[in-house]
């Protein structure tokens, strides 16, 4: 009996990690949206590498003026094996004051578990209009490894 509640104890305990992780990258993934969307770009650049910070910054000054993001839903999030890794698909609305006209995007970004946290690796346009910040996929490696 005792060695039947101890693989109930460890099940019970890996699903509870897991859903720690999931929770712990999904609250990162927001973080991160949530400073794009309101311009707080500095809440956004703590979750990106820290050598990438100042590139990133540098780039949102640049389209700071017209970009505005309407909305966004976190569409899919999926952890790779040992929950180390993620792949998360992010659908925006947004429009350029410029312009006026509302364009919809869906960006997929790549997540890493390091030590300090999750941190953003990649993102880059999976579907939609191109939006200004975010980068096209080259041709060549687009839908690679994805099963859509």
């Amino acid at each position: 009996m005792s060695r039947a509640l101890f693989f109930v104890a460890m099940a019970a305990w890996s699903c509870a990690t897991s859903t720690r992780h999931d929770q712990d990258l999904l609250g990162e993934v927001r973080g991160y949206v949530e400073g794009i969307r309101w311009r707080r770009y500095e809440d956004s650049a703590v979750r990106i590498p820290p050598k990438e910070r100042e590139p990133f910054l540098d780039e949102r000054e640049l389209v700071d003026e017209d970009l505005r993001i309407d909305d966004y839903e976190i569409a899919r999030v999926k952890l790779g094996r040992g929950g180390r890794s993620a792949v998360v698909q992010v659908k925006y609305t947004w429009h350029l004051d410029s312009a006026g006209v509302v364009h919809e995007s869906t960006v997929e970004q790549s997540w890493k578990r390091e030590e300090l946290g999750w941190f953003l690796m990649t993102e880059h346009l999976k579907r939609g209009e191109p939006m200004p910040g975010v980068e096209e996929k080259d041709g060549d490696e687009a839908g690679e490894g994805k099963g859509e």
